[in-house]
């Protein structure tokens, strides 16, 4: 990994190894180009869930200023 950009292929691998991850599709698709930010953010991202945990979810949001945001949210199941 070079940089935090590459964060998601890293953290979902480590995730693959513990846990059989399951692809989702989610009922209301993140919004590629949001109207309300003028279609200048992208937002991406992709979801998953297991056995132990209720849903993964890997958030991309890349602003057209030098900013770019990853996060991934873990919940898991109780």
């Amino acid at each position: 990994m070079t940089s935090l950009r590459e964060i998601h292929p890293v953290a979902l691998a480590e995730l693959k190894k513990h846990v059989a991850l399951n692809p989702v599709s989610l009922r209301h698709p993140f919004p590629e180009r949001p109207v309300r930010a003028l279609g200048l953010v992208k937002a991406d991202g992709e979801a998953f869930s297991s056995e132990k945990l209720t849903r993964v979810v890997l958030f991309r949001l890349n602003l057209p200023v030098y900013m770019a945001v990853r996060s991934f949210f873990i919940r898991p199941r109780i």
